[in-house]
């Protein structure tokens, strides 16, 4: 099972981004809509290239949590990049629900 975690570049609407710049260490300052974009071609060529593998569960995490407010999202992450205890635990509930239905294929 391969589980892509969500970030809030992933998990809100391009529409609603805004121009805000964020700063990556060693790269440079980027605005927001450009993060997403990257991020977005990245996690879907990356679960594309994954979907190739036999026996491989995917679960893209980033649609649970997506929002079209960004401030929806707020609860959920400590920052761009890092879930909250409450984050953590949707994101949890979603997992083990899907490993209890994989879990239960096999048997």
């Amino acid at each position: 099972m391969y589980i892509y975690s969500p970030t809030t570049f992933s998990s809100t609407s391009l529409q609603t981004s805004t121009l805000e710049n964020h700063y990556i260490p060693g790269v440079g300052s980027f605005a927001t809509k450009t993060i997403q974009l990257v991020e977005r071609d990245f996690r879907l060529a990356l679960l594309v290239e994954l979907s190739k593998m036999p026996n491989v569960q995917l679960i893209d995490a980033s649609s649970v949590f997506y929002s079209q407010n960004p401030d929806d999202l707020r609860p959920c992450f400590v920052d761009e990049t890092h879930l909250s205890d409450a984050g953590s635990l949707l994101l949890a509930r979603l997992i083990s629900t899907k490993l209890l239905n994989v879990i239960k294929s096999i048997d």
